[in-house]
């Protein structure tokens, strides 16, 4: 709690127009723990938005998310860039109608695109690769989702699940896991 709320802090205090969270957020999916996270973030200044992670669906907690937070996917728009906000909680893969509805989001006219996803499609451990432990577990589907991002080229697609920071471009997509808001750092 004490790294989150300096973070929450950090948020209020530079004016930022909003903040996404992209997951774990709670260590169970306990309703008393979202009771927790939420009115960690109930006062801020700044909108916080968040992705749904797999902490998040433990236990059933996929109905206390969405009971607090609603939609477990999402996009919208400021100005001229579009925020598109997945679920890949299962750690497995993005279910087909999420996927069709993801190229529906990347095919609008928007000059910048950024994807939010709590499992990144590879583990950034991994040299690149796909085929690493932490990635989304059905490959072919992670291929699938990468290829959609070459083929649409959003500026970032962000990602954490991971506990560490990796920024890395591969065949021309900027990657960014990010996975330190008050968890152990593995590595």
């Amino acid at each position: 709690f004490k790294i989150f709320g300096k973070i929450l802090k950090n948020i209020d205090s530079n004016q930022y127009v909003f903040a996404i969270d992209i997951g774990d957020l709670v260590y169970d999916s306990a309703k008393e723990k979202y009771r927790i996270f939420y009115n960690m973030i109930k006062g801020e200044k700044t909108p916080f938005l968040v992705a749904i992670g797999n902490h998040d669906i433990a236990d059933g907690g996929a109905g206390n998310y969405f009971d607090i937070f609603g939609k477990l996917y999402y996009s919208f728009h400021y100005g001229n860039s579009l925020f598109i906000v997945l679920d890949d909680s299962n750690e497995k893969r993005i279910d087909a109608v999420q996927m069709k509805w993801l190229e529906e989001q990347l095919k609008k006219n928007y000059r910048h695109k950024f994807i939010f996803m709590h499992v990144p499609p590879f583990d950034p451990r991994g040299n690149g690769g796909i085929h690493a432990a932490r990635g989304l577990s059905d490959k072919r589907n992670a291929t699938e989702f990468m290829n959609l991002m070459e083929k649409y080229k959003p500026d970032i697609v962000f990602s954490s699940h991971i506990h560490a920071y990796f920024d890395q471009t591969i065949n021309g997509i900027e990657y960014i896991t990010t996975g330190g808001a008050g968890a152990e750092l593995w590595g």
